[in-house]
């Protein structure tokens, strides 16, 4: 006896542990997605809280705080200008792109 599958097969599990979080830090280069594993590689590369910028900071460390391990920043400068959000844009794009490569094609 030869055991069948029958029906539709199960959607693969697709990772969506992975989120981007753009925002003003004391330093890092701007505009430029940076892969973070950590609080202390995000601390190197982009600094810690200060009181000018206030939210990037923390919810970043709130992400690593709850057992999330792998995030894109991006440093954006402190005034915006239509060019900011062209960029913005493009950071989004690439986001949207590599989680779209993981995505089975069968789909």
């Amino acid at each position: 006896m030869e055991e069948m599958a029958v029906g539709f097969k199960p959607i693969e599990g697709v990772n969506t542990s992975t989120v981007g979080f753009l925002g003003m830090a004391e330093k890092g280069h701007l505009n430029k997605p940076t892969l973070c594993t950590s609080w202390a590689q995000f601390v190197d590369k982009f600094g810690r809280y200060t009181r000018e910028r206030p939210y990037l900071a923390p919810a970043v460390s709130g992400f690593f705080a709850n057992g999330a391990r792998r995030c894109y920043v991006a440093r954006v400068k402190d005034r915006a200008t239509d060019e900011d959000y062209v960029e913005t844009d493009r950071f989004l794009h690439m986001m949207l792109s590599e989680q779209n490569q993981m995505i089975p094609q069968s789909l």
